[in-house]
């Protein structure tokens, strides 16, 4: 009788992973560039270069009260949808002593950075355990987490911040006029 070389946990860790994964940008996704265009020298800019995206407009300073979300930067960071949000974070699975704990965020919005500018409470390697009593263990658990985010009205987060357990509540609060 043989034995899978790949133990059952690992096998289910990886076929859990792979929604997350599809989330992602592929090579494919980006045009083939000319082979001989990398070889010659050229002066100025080159017609075939790809257009530099737009830097996103600042956004003016808003007061707000401290650990509080305006609705409209839920908005900004959902409208896309669950998969534009996760590349903006880059949720990576956290263990502690081999089991699943939470999501380890790898980026903050590189494609927006005001959405994370401004009294923002969210850092790199924070580790999210659970969002409004989610604990998001599965990919699909955080994916429906991020799909529910535009309805709530607060955010209970409970994380890991350099190793130490965190409880924070953030209203959720309509943008001041003006």
């Amino acid at each position: 009788m043989m034995r899978s070389l790949v133990p059952p946990l690992a096998r289910r860790v990886v076929g859990g992973l792979l929604p997350l994964l599809a989330c992602r940008p592929t090579p494919s996704e980006a045009p083939e560039p000319d082979a001989g265009a990398w070889n010659e020298p050229t002066f100025g800019p080159s017609p075939a270069a790809p257009a530099v995206p737009d830097e996103p407009e600042p956004v003016a300073l808003r007061p707000r009260e401290p650990g509080t979300i305006f609705r409209d930067e839920i908005e900004r960071a959902t409208a896309p949808g669950p998969a534009y949000l996760l590349r903006q974070l880059g949720p990576e699975p956290y263990r502690h002593e081999g089991h699943f704990v939470g999501w380890r965020i790898t980026r903050l919005f590189p494609d927006d950075p005001s959405l994370c500018a401004v009294a923002c409470d969210l850092a790199l390697d924070d580790v999210i355990l659970s969002v409004n009593g989610q604990t998001m263990h599965t990919p699909q658990g955080l994916s429906d987490a991020l799909q529910a985010l535009p309805q709530w009205d607060s955010l209970e987060v409970h994380s890991l911040r350099g190793g130490l357990r965190r409880v924070v509540t953030y209203p959720i609060v309509d943008a001041p006029e003006g």
